[in-house]
């Protein structure tokens, strides 16, 4: 029964971890041409 939930938060972290990822990744950018933006 542990074993089985284990599993589930496994492909449920996942599945979070690339979602997460591709918002991730945008923002960061976004805040580095801003940065640059402004500084010069």
């Amino acid at each position: 029964m542990e074993d089985k939930m284990n599993k589930k938060s496994m492909k449920v972290h996942n599945l979070i971890f690339p979602i997460w990822f591709l918002i991730l990744i945008p923002i960061i950018w976004i805040f580095i041409l801003s940065a640059n933006f402004f500084m010069g």
